[in-house]
């Protein structure tokens, strides 16, 4: 089964984003779709999970699920809540990012084309998951975190590493030109992340992220990027953007 892992961590770490290839799902959620609330039959659904979590050896006591909403909640998870989110949507945690300092526990998002952001601390053992969407993004979920995590364990940003996991490149975000002023009124320092080429204007989801890292410390060389774009590679991934009705991947981070 195809996975796009982050290679940097691989002794350490099981981190990787699903794709598409070898589920059970009919179309439009072919094949492997991995979320609940989408529409997809839930037997197919339980099938895919069932058949993932045998391949990379997760147990569903073992895993944590979100229970997204593109808000900019992230939560500390433990074993206590293992099992969230693994039978059905709203089981999961209340949140859209979670980190953990809990070895053997994995933690787990849904995205189609949102920002899959891994977090790790190798030298204390800390690894984290943020689902960054617009409204995540633009809340500086990915910033939020690592304050938390940097305030609650006292690390520096030089001892934290990111991978920006596969999502939908800026070309393919296309927002109002209302949209994109109301944006910058509120949030004057994001103009980097607006691309206007006229008539048209653009949000770049990874590139904001990237420097949500970067500001909180984070130097360039600690950070990876998944350079293939979500809308671009069907084969592969599913898209919101380019398909509507579609299914889900999901991202996870595992300490070994």
């Amino acid at each position: 089964m195809k996975t796009i892992s982050w290679p940097r961590f691989k002794d350490e770490l099981i981190a990787f984003t699903s794709t598409r290839n070898d589920g059970f799902s009919n179309a439009p959620y072919n094949s492997l779709n991995l979320a609940f609330h989408v529409g997809d039959d839930k037997n197919n659904v339980s099938k895919n999970r069932e058949k993932l979590f045998k391949e990379v050896g997760f147990t569903k006591d073992s895993t944590v699920i979100v229970k997204q909403s593109h808000s900019d909640i992230n939560l500390e998870a433990t074993f206590i809540d293992g099992g969230r989110g693994y039978d059905d949507f709203d089981s999961g945690l209340p949140a859209d990012a979670l980190f953990t300092t809990k070895k053997g526990l994995a933690l787990g998002i849904y995205h189609a084309d949102c920002v899959p952001v891994f977090i790790y601390v190798p030298h204390l053992k800390i690894a984290g998951i943020i689902h960054a969407g617009e409204s995540g993004s633009l809340a500086s979920i990915s910033a939020k975190m690592i304050t938390d995590i940097k305030a609650k364990y006292k690390v520096s940003g030089e001892q934290i590493f990111a991978f920006i996991g596969p999502s939908l490149k800026f070309g393919h975000r296309r927002i109002s030109k209302n949209w994109a002023l109301q944006i910058l009124a509120k949030h004057p320092e994001l103009n980097y992340a607006i691309k206007a080429v006229d008539p048209e204007y653009f949000l770049d989801l990874p590139f904001l992220n990237f420097m949500n890292l970067i500001e909180q410390g984070i130097p360039s060389k600690n950070i990876d990027i998944y350079e293939d774009c979500t809308y671009e590679n069907a084969d592969d991934f599913f898209s919101y953007v380019r398909d509507k009705t579609t299914g889900r991947l999901m991202s996870f981070i595992k300490i070994l």
